[in-house]
């Protein structure tokens, strides 16, 4: 069975997709344009496509038990908004409380997902772009204030985890790899010491912005997929023999950044992909910027997790 790769023409390109997640409630999946500064809304069944304008978010979940609420990041804060999912505007729009960072001392927030508590993890860009080696990034987490688990991050990307194992997956692109952790659920946290990292290597070494791991999600049996940007590909690998690259997906896009299982049974993985002038880059190619599916992967995934709003303690 040949994986069947299809542009979802409703949609129109983002100048950097990102970060699709599937709302099981309302069958639709929620992305950002985070340079195009804009929330979407995607529901296959109806073929409708809304969007509305927000200042550089990297991330939109919804929040549990709420309707039409949502949980947003706006490069230092973390804010929560109502959407209606038609409307080109957004509703109130309220900052996490604790969720404040700096800008010059720890990045600007990127990629965000749940873990299976409803607890938030986020992670920032951090890094000097004429000196690759200064890396000032964090990864935390949010639940009734911010975390930090991990320092001197450069890009912070993909997270997924694996329960059943007690692992935590986590991607900082320049590594040009996937870091897995232990991971405590009921704690909040990993395990960071290096000497109980494994290192799954997606590229070689990067030493520019032309090969990187970018967005990853899990299937059922625990196989990782990673979105490699720059290369045109989805790879799929299994953790436990991580030098042997199960299944190589190629997309006709370079800027491949994340997907995300959906559909009713969670058999089709939705992929965003970006149109962004970078060196090296030609843009508006066809296909730039277009919003995915593939389907006939003989692989689903499973549920994915929304934002509990803890109460302030």
């Amino acid at each position: 069975m040949n994986p069947v790769i299809e542009i979802i023409e409703e949609v129109p390109p983002q100048i950097l997709g990102e970060s699709p997640h599937w709302d099981v409630k309302t069958q639709s999946l929620y992305f950002v344009d985070i340079i195009g500064k804009s929330i979407h809304k995607y529901t296959p069944s109806t073929r409708q496509h809304a969007k509305a304008t927000l200042g550089n978010p990297s991330f939109i979940i919804p929040i549990k038990t709420f309707k039409d609420k949502f949980v947003v990041s706006q490069e230092t804060e973390i804010v929560t908004l109502n959407w209606d999912g038609v409307s080109e505007k957004v509703g109130k729009v309220e900052e996490l409380p604790g969720s404040n960072i700096n800008a010059d001392r720890d990045g600007k927030f990127n990629d965000g997902k749940c873990d299976s508590l409803g607890r938030l993890w986020i992670g920032t860009i951090g890094m000097d772009l004429k000196n690759e080696a200064v890396a000032f990034g964090k990864l935390y987490s949010y639940q009734h204030h911010l975390k930090t688990h991990l320092e001197n991050v450069s890009i912070s990307n993909g997270m997924a985890w694996n329960d059943s194992i007690k692992k935590f997956y986590y991607i900082d692109s320049m590594s040009g790899c996937v870091d897995e952790y232990d991971f405590d659920l009921d704690g909040g946290s990993i395990i960071p010491d290096t000497t109980q990292r494994k290192r799954i290597f997606i590229t070689e070494k990067v030493k520019d912005l032309q090969k990187l791991p970018d967005g990853m999600t899990l299937d059922t049996d625990g196989n990782i997929w990673v979105a490699v940007f720059g290369q045109k590909k989805i790879v799929k690998i299994n953790p436990n023999k991580p030098e042997i690259i199960l299944q190589t997906i190629e997309i006709p896009v370079k800027q491949v950044t994340a997907m995300a299982w959906g559909g009713p049974d969670l058999d089709v993985l939705f992929v965003t992909t970006g149109n962004t002038p970078l060196p090296g880059y030609v843009i508006n190619a066809p296909g730039d910027g277009c919003l995915y599916k593939i389907t006939q992967l003989g692989a689903r995934g499973l549920p994915p997790n929304d934002f509990v709003l803890y109460k302030q303690v």
